[in-house]
Order: C-alpha cells, then structure tokens, then sequence
C-alpha cells in the first residue's frame, strides 16, 4: 500500500508542479471532497470541521507541504501567497546516493557492458548525484538520464536492480516521473 501512495504522491507533486495557484486552490480542494466522501457519505470529518477561510499548512505525503493561503492584511486587502516546497532529508539523499554507488559499482564489475557504456553511465551517474544534491534539482534532466540509463542498460540484467532502486528512490523523495 505504501508503494501506491508513493506512486500517487509523485505523480501529484509533478502535476503541481506546473499548475497556475487558482488550478492548485481546485486541485487541493476536489482532494478535500474526495476525502471527505470517505466518511461514510456526511462530508463532515475532521478536516472539514477543521475549515476556515484559510488553508494552510496541508501536508500531502510524507515529504510535500503545501500552502494555499490568502493572507489579509490590516487594511483588508487579500494577498495570496500561494507556494510549494518540498523538503527532502539528509538521510533520504543519503540513501539514494548510496544506492546510485551501487549501482556505479554494478555497472564497473559488468563484464556484459562495454568499456564506453561503463564511461558513459558512470559520467551520466556523476551528474545525476550532483542534480539530486542541489536545492533545485532540474527535474527534466533527472528524468531523462534515468531513462537513458534504463534503456541504454537493459541488456545487461545484473544492473537492473540497482537502477530500479535508484529510479524508485528518485520517484518516492523527489517527485520526478521517469517515463
């Protein structure tokens, strides 16, 4: 079950990702309704006797904090500052950059990978590390080494864990779809 929500919370972040903040204020709602369809069909659970004409604060997932929240100030006018973060732990990046050193390893012992491949997916592996360290990481080059790796490392079976891993590691903490 865990796995789904995972899969689902990526694919959310990803979408938020490129939504304007009245598509994110419709977004957030429509998940509001939809959970609270869940209660046995009252629509009154805990986060909507929770309501107010702010929303602050939704944590979606594990790692995502959302915040869509019209802000009134002391002359009465509304400011909207609506943003996202996404906050990734040490101990998360740690993991995945562990898991991409096995993976470097997986290909360097491969006697089924050419020497060039070997260069290639090394040096290709290398930039992905210094992408996932970064405040902001680019989310599309991510996404399209990672398919690279995939499809240019198929052939060679003993390195399909380790990549797998790092993919789903990559999909669980950053929110990255990797086509």
């Amino acid at each position: 079950m865990a796995t789904q929500v995972d899969m689902l919370i990526g694919m959310i972040k990803s979408a938020l990702s490129n939504l304007s903040d009245e598509e994110k204020a419709a977004v957030l709602t429509a998940i509001n309704e939809l959970i609270g369809s869940s209660d046995g069909g009252s629509g009154e659970n805990s986060l909507r006797q929770a309501q107010s004409n702010t929303v602050s604060n939704v944590r979606i997932g594990d790692s995502g904090n959302f915040n869509f929240s019209p802000v009134q100030n002391d002359e009465g006018s509304v400011s909207s500052s609506s943003f996202s973060s996404h906050f990734i732990s040490q101990d998360d990046i740690g993991e995945t950059l562990d898991q991409i050193a096995k993976l470097k390893d997986a290909i360097a012992h491969n006697e089924e990978i050419s020497f060039f491949l070997k260069k290639g997916a090394t040096s290709q592996l290398v930039e992905l590390e210094h992408q996932l360290q970064k405040d902001e990481p680019n989310a599309s080059l991510i996404s399209r080494t990672l398919s690279v790796l995939r499809d240019g490392l198929k052939g060679a079976v003993s390195v399909l864990s380790p990549l797998d891993k790092v993919i789903s590691l990559v999909i669980k903490y950053w929110g990255i779809p990797i086509p």
